[in-house]
């Protein structure tokens, strides 16, 4: 069997080890039916050292995910640590002729995008906050709400652009192709936190061996993140 649409396969690249799990689709829940754990090599903080003993380590820990799940990885989902991830907060603003639209919606989420990227860095993660219309009512859906002025706050997490492409060249090197990259703190509060604790209010820690990230939900998202 092939990871595909009714397997997920997931892989944490960390400084301490590699950890590669392999999960079925079960109706609206992931089921674990392999993994595989190798001792890390050449990768420091979240930054890639050394490719080959990388490269060996990750082969090691997706046969023992093969041999325990009989699914043959091709493509996978990277949690990702990153010692030079960094957030800023993106706004936007743009006039409303009468009633919001979800091309009002569009815009404004694209105008709150609209930072040129520093140097040797690549967006990782984009998270809505609430909307607001003229100026102080704050809502988290404004189609079909009548307004002259529409706001919007994004929390931006980015990554560096080395970092990122040595880690999708390593996986290349194992035969594996990124689906996606998340951020750690973020694939584990999928895991961990429920809806109400998103909403409510919550910080999430994820400690590992080389660093320590971390994020906080409200009004069901993402405000802030960072790393130490």
């Amino acid at each position: 069997m092939t990871a595909g649409n009714d397997f997920i396969a997931s892989i944490d690249i960390g400084t301490d080890k590699i950890v590669v799990l392999v999960a079925e689709r079960d109706d609206e829940r992931l089921r674990i039916i392999g993994q595989g754990i190798c001792p890390s090599a050449g990768v420091k903080r979240g930054s890639v050292e050394a490719i080959e003993p990388l490269s060996r380590a990750i082969s090691k820990a997706v046969q023992q995910a093969h041999k325990s799940s009989a699914v043959d990885l091709a493509t996978v989902r990277v949690n990702l640590s990153d010692s030079h991830l960094s957030c800023f907060e993106g706004y936007g603003k743009v006039p409303i002729e009468d009633k919001v639209t979800n091309t009002d919606v569009n815009k404004v989420l694209d105008s709150a995008q609209a930072y040129p990227m520093p140097t040797n860095k690549e967006r990782l993660h984009v998270f809505k906050k609430k909307f607001t219309i003229n100026g102080s009512v704050k809502v988290d859906n404004p189609v079909e709400m009548d307004a002259d002025v529409l706001e919007s706050n994004v929390h931006i997490v980015t990554v560096s652009s080395s970092s990122m492409r040595n880690i999708e060249y390593t996986l290349k090197q194992c035969d594996l192709n990124v689906d996606e990259l998340v951020l750690d703190s973020m694939a584990s509060s999928e895991a961990i936190l429920t809806q109400e604790e998103k909403d409510n209010g919550v910080c999430l820690i994820d400690i590992g061996a080389g660093m320590t990230n971390f994020s906080v939900f409200h009004h069901g998202g993402v405000i802030h993140s960072g790393i130490v």
